[in-house]
């Protein structure tokens, strides 16, 4: 692994600070963020910043660039045998845009349960709902059935009186749910992450 830039170590400190306080340091404050003494070597920083897309500038105020709120992602992971991923020029991503399409009909739900977790959802974990988009058959959605809230994959079948629909788990030691009384979809489920 090479050594970082004096750009990348400034630019390690800078993000650090963008992402405790959600702002953009002054000129003065960042001359502590990143260790230097004048003023010049900051305007050189955020000049660069500007020119990699990490700063915007509007109206004589900087803000977040794409960049700067990305985290990079690197091509890929060998799961058997060690690969070098040093590359410093890897794409960034934003998990937020990753995640969500539509921001303002979109929430976050934390997992409680095990029924889900052939699909890969563990209790604590947290999924991404779209409220706005159509649900499909074996989606898996948020539903309301019973006036209780559950994660469950959507079966939807006619019969002669008219469609029935069905609340699968991801999981053979879970039943299979048939609402008794009302069902209705909050969302669907378009993503998911977890911590260790």
């Amino acid at each position: 692994m090479s050594k970082p830039s004096l750009f990348q170590v400034y630019l390690t400190k800078f993000r650090k600070f963008y992402f405790e306080y959600r702002t953009v340091p002054t000129f003065e404050a960042s001359k502590s963020i990143i260790g230097v003494q004048s003023k010049s070597a900051v305007y050189r920083f955020f000049q660069q910043m500007l020119d990699e897309w990490y700063l915007t500038k509007k109206d004589g105020s900087y803000y977040p660039g794409e960049r700067l709120v990305s985290i990079p992602l690197f091509d890929s992971v060998q799961a058997w045998t060690p690969v070098d991923i040093s590359d410093p020029t890897s794409t960034p991503i934003n998990i937020e845009e990753y995640l969500v399409d539509n921001p303002t009909q979109t929430v976050l739900l934390r997992v409680k349960g095990e029924s889900m977790k052939d699909a890969g959802l563990h209790e604590w974990d947290v999924v991404a709902v779209d409220t706005s988009i159509p649900h499909t058959e074996w989606d898996m959605v948020i539903a309301m059935v019973d006036n209780e809230y559950t994660v469950k994959r959507l079966q939807k079948w006619a019969t002669n009186t008219g469609h029935t629909r069905e609340l699968h788990p991801d999981n053979p030691n879970f039943s299979v749910i048939y609402p008794q009384w009302e069902l209705s979809i909050f969302g669907v489920v378009v993503g998911s992450m977890r911590r260790y």
